[in-house]
């Protein structure tokens, strides 16, 4: 699993890693979880931004739009698929 914001997931991760037995929750969703964050919270200082902007041929504001839209509703829907994964758990095995 590759978070798109590698320095937030890591940073995330590493705060809550210690934490999971203690919250009980999955590890596997809550890693999941912390990826949709960093994917709706995506900043220009991500690489997928520079790749966006170079590749289409975009500018600063116009990537900043297309990335802002894209990342919200890309971080919205992931959070709601860990959601549907969460309520899923007991049914499904290893979560």
């Amino acid at each position: 699993m590759h978070c798109p914001s590698s320095f937030g997931g890591v940073t995330t991760s590493s705060r809550l890693g210690p934490q999971v037995a203690a919250l009980g929750v999955s590890p596997v969703l809550l890693g999941l979880a912390i990826c949709a964050g960093a994917i709706g919270l995506s900043l220009p200082n991500d690489s997928g931004f520079w790749l966006v902007n170079k590749f289409g041929k975009l500018t600063i504001p116009q990537t900043l739009k297309a990335w802002t839209l894209g990342g919200f509703v890309a971080g919205l829907t992931a959070l709601a698929m860990v959601y549907v994964l969460y309520m899923l758990s007991p049914v499904l095995p290893g979560l």
